[in-house]
């Protein structure tokens, strides 16, 4: 629909909105609450506790070894057909790393060659394509996770499968924990993303410029969080918060909208009244706007055609 008028803009680390007056947030203290109605004191949950999905098609290591190939890998290709993968680890600076790679390897006998004086698993044509089949093949470069391959993982599975990635191209800070993925490409950054969401981990991305041995580089940095919720109070309203302690009267005096917009706005249909929004690179759970409206709608409809009712043709008394 096209809009004009204020809007509200809550912006933090984790969260950047721009909403229309009446979107709901969902909050730990009251569930959907409209933003003019947000208190300080409320916390917002930003992301649910992950799509547990239990059936497993495919093995542990099969997994590990897929995290392995979009992370630390290059291929060998024949015209447009790629058909062989190198996993590349170096056996001085991360021989734990080789060790774990080599024994999901060993189950797959006869699969693969460790190349004399080069810290490299030459893996052969067989298992290369069953890694290979598991991405989009446009994205064989990049080597982004294709959906089929996320959506078929149980929720544990997800979970070692992003600690995997961590291991090849992440990095975590020793003295607070906190992990972080990095990667250039847009496409497999976003899937890895939504491998996160699935998992319900809560993610920030940064665009950075870094030094690299070949020179400068552009990558996105990825960092990760299991904190599910962000207090209001910590969130960037633009002044929308009312002046007497930013809280909510429930006699009146609501928040009001600041940020003057003109354009279209979206406010998708859900059975539950929420969904999961990404924007300018954060991802978190939203409420929609139209929840009161479809109700109210609904009321009206039963009342305009109660006189249909025909009692004796109801199985309900």
């Amino acid at each position: 629909d096209n809009y004009e008028g204020n809007m509200f803009r809550l912006l933090s680390r984790k969260i950047d909105a721009l909403v229309t007056p009446g979107h709901k947030f969902i909050t730990a203290e009251n569930g959907l609450t409209k933003v003019d109605h947000l208190r300080t004191s409320d916390h917002l949950v930003l992301m649910g506790e992950g799509e547990y999905n239990e059936k497993e098609i495919y093995p542990d290591s099969f997994v590990r070894l897929m995290g392995w190939f979009v992370t630390e890998t290059y291929t060998k290709n024949s015209g447009e057909i790629c058909y062989l993968v190198d996993i590349c680890q170096s056996k001085t600076a991360n021989l734990h790393k080789c060790i774990d790679i080599l024994k999901d390897l060993n189950e797959y006998p006869g699969t693969f060659k460790w190349r004399e004086n080069e810290d490299i698993f030459g893996l052969n044509k067989e298992l290369s394509s069953k890694l290979i089949d598991c991405i989009d093949q446009k994205n064989i470069k990049a080597k982004a996770l294709s959906m089929d391959f996320i959506l078929s993982l149980s929720h544990r599975q997800r979970i070692m499968l992003i600690d995997t990635m961590i291991a090849g191209d992440g990095s975590i800070n020793n003295r607070c924990g906190a992990r972080q993925y990095a990667q250039k490409d847009r496409n497999h950054v976003d899937a890895f993303l939504i491998l996160c969401t699935l998992a319900g981990i809560t993610t920030n991305t940064t665009f950075k410029t870094v030094q690299t041995g070949f020179g400068e580089s552009e990558i996105h940095c990825v960092t990760l969080s299991y904190e599910k919720t962000c207090k209001v109070e910590k969130i960037d309203m633009h002044g929308a918060r009312r002046k007497n302690g930013g809280e909510f009267d429930a006699v009146g005096n609501p928040n009001l909208p600041t940020v003057p917009y003109k354009g279209y706005v979206w406010c998708p249909q859900t059975r539950y009244g929420n969904f999961v929004c990404r924007r300018n690179k954060r991802i978190y759970v939203t409420g929609n706007s139209y929840r009161d409206e479809m109700v109210a709608d609904a009321i009206l409809n039963a009342v305009r055609y109660v006189h249909n009712f025909n009692p004796e043709k109801s199985k309900y008394p």
